[in-house]
């Protein structure tokens, strides 16, 4: 994905809205997604959401983006769960977690597999958790899990080896 500058661009502010605008509309389910995976319903993704983009727009005029605008989102997302999440979340019941998926369908077995993935991610350590999730649930190479994490990309195949060793016991105890 290609980096920009806010700062070279000096465009209006109009232009500069419009470009935000598409920004929401490209990420924004991305960003969710972050968050569906991290918090107990989709009420507190959404939220969680909306205060990401709410910062980012904040930032976004007087910002220089040195790495793609989805990395710059997801770590905006990772400070935002870190400051109003940072604790476990509670356990959530099945009406509050249903999830739009990426076909549009929502069905209690979706459900249900989402709150028995969330537990599972909750029994991890969080930079293991985030490791995991960046990089198979949101599909982010292992180069830009380790920046947004700001660790080396081998410490992230480490992470991402010891936590679906982690999961698959945790599987194999349940009798998934």
């Amino acid at each position: 994905m290609p980096t920009f500058s806010i700062r070279d661009a000096r465009q209006p502010g109009r232009q500069l809205s419009g470009r935000f605008e598409r920004l929401y509309d490209e990420h924004r389910k991305l960003v969710f997604a972050y968050f569906c995976a991290r918090l107990p319903s989709s009420e507190e993704a959404e939220d969680a959401t909306i205060e990401t983009f709410m910062e980012a727009w904040k930032s976004w005029a007087r910002t220089t983006i040195a790495c793609s605008e989805r990395l710059w989102l997801l770590g905006i997302a990772r400070r935002v769960a870190a400051r109003r999440y940072a604790a476990p979340p509670p356990s959530a019941s099945l009406e509050d977690s249903t999830v739009e998926l990426a076909d549009g369908h929502n069905t209690e077995d979706q459900a249900v597999l989402r709150n028995w993935v969330v537990g599972l991610l909750a029994t991890l350590k969080p930079i293991e958790s985030d490791a995991l999730w960046l990089h198979d649930g949101l599909q982010l190479s292992c180069e830009e899990v380790a920046q947004l994490l700001e660790v080396p990309a081998g410490t992230v195949m480490s992470h991402l080896f010891r936590a679906r060793r982690k999961l698959l016991r945790s599987s194999e105890e349940v009798g998934a």
